[in-house]
């Protein structure tokens, strides 16, 4: 960890899966669009972040990251960019507050003439 890298104040939850997903659900519902401080202020929609999360092998742990990576995307200035698929993807890196990495994935996807940021997904590594 150097010290131009992210740190939030938050942990890892450690809640059940089933209060996790309910957390997660009241979040998007009030708090839609945060908006993310390395992309000049650009909102982050979370529509899509249960959809990409659940069906996967380890869903409760990154929905577990799901906070955490909420403050990465609006603090962090570490980024990386790559082009998948012909959508630009961002790759946001920062820690909890015990040290632990979290990487967060950033989608930015073309709807009509609109360049519209998902989060896709958060996780330990």
């Amino acid at each position: 960890m150097t010290e131009d890298q992210f740190i939030s104040a938050l942990a890892v939850s450690n809640l059940s899966k089933k209060d996790t997903l309910r957390r997660i659900n009241d979040y998007i519902e009030y708090n839609q669009n945060p908006s993310c401080k390395y992309l000049k202020g650009r909102k982050v929609r979370l529509s899509k972040y249960l959809e990409a999360t659940i069906p996967r092998k380890d869903a409760t742990a990154r929905m577990r990251t799901f906070f955490v990576g909420i403050d990465i995307i609006k603090k962090s200035h570490i980024v990386s960019f790559r082009i998948h698929k012909k959508l630009n993807e961002y790759e946001f890196v920062g820690f909890d507050k015990h040290g632990t990495q979290i990487r967060v994935h950033v989608r930015e996807e073309i709807e009509k003439s609109n360049k519209t940021l998902y989060f896709i997904s958060s996780f330990q590594t």
